[in-house]
């Protein structure tokens, strides 16, 4: 699914190397996300 949000955003890129990363970074890219947005 992850990848599939990457396709259709182009912070899911962000998101989806964050996503490897610790929850602290994922909560930091969603944050950004919601910004972005």
């Amino acid at each position: 699914e992850v990848y599939v949000k990457k396709e259709s955003n182009a912070n899911g890129s962000c998101l989806l190397l964050e996503s490897s990363s610790p929850p602290q970074s994922t909560t930091a890219a969603t944050t950004a996300s919601a910004s972005s947005t």
